[in-house]
């Protein structure tokens, strides 16, 4: 147990960890993220925007089906 406590490359953070430790204390910061980050925010975001259309163009097409074929309940029909 001495041994870790007295070890220097434990108990001092290196210069990446740090970078790496304030990119995620304080990630809006412009120099805080990468431009490959950036990119692959840009990407994941584009992404996540068709997922949800596609989610939401599903969810009016089930709704219409089963409207279609008598399948839903007389609870949300009224609505």
């Amino acid at each position: 147990m001495n041994l870790l406590r007295s070890s220097k490359c434990l108990s001092q953070p290196s210069a990446a960890g740090s970078k790496k430790a304030n990119r995620i204390e304080n990630p809006a910061s412009p120099e805080a993220i990468a431009f490959s980050e950036q990119e692959e925010l840009k990407r994941l975001r584009k992404e996540n925007l068709i997922l949800r259309e596609e989610r939401d163009f599903l969810k009016k097409a089930a709704a219409w089906f089963a409207q279609e074929t008598g399948t839903l309940s007389s609870k949300r029909s009224s609505s």
